[in-house]
């Protein structure tokens, strides 16, 4: 499908791909205090074709795993480190700065739980924990 033919349409449906909420969308297209009449707009068979169509096409319809995203901010920042410029040393800077403190934040990684006994029948539980006495 085409683009849709008026730019702030399209705007707020490329908005919508890429995950933002109605309102910022809305914005994207220059919409403001618009929030009902863009849910409506974005409710008609067209907008709904080509928000699912930029989706697929930005490869927005999948979830990523944020330890992939977070690996490829630090290999971006290990590419601007790489030049030769004084701005393309502050980005590096600031996105290594970014790469710390999200991996400071990702949870750790859990280890699967493995039972080394196997489970109990419920009569070695009574004799075991013995809940009557």
């Amino acid at each position: 499908m085409p683009a849709l033919p008026n730019p702030r349409h399209e705007a707020f449906a490329r908005g919508r791909a890429e995950g933002l909420c109605v309102r910022a969308a809305g914005l994207k297209g220059d919409y403001h205090n618009c929030g009902g009449f863009l849910k409506r707009k974005e409710a008609q068979e067209p907008f709904q074709t080509r928000i699912a169509e930029l989706r697929e096409t930005l490869g927005l319809g999948e979830t990523r795993d944020i330890r992939q995203v977070i690996d490829q901010l630090g290999i971006a920042a290990r590419k601007a480190l790489a030049q030769d410029s004084l701005a393309a040393l502050k980005i590096g800077g600031e996105l290594l700065k970014a790469v710390a403190d999200l991996k400071r934040r990702l949870p750790p990684d859990a280890e699967p739980f493995e039972r080394e006994e196997p489970p109990m029948t419920p009569e070695e539980w009574m004799k075991t924990f013995n809940p009557g006495a």
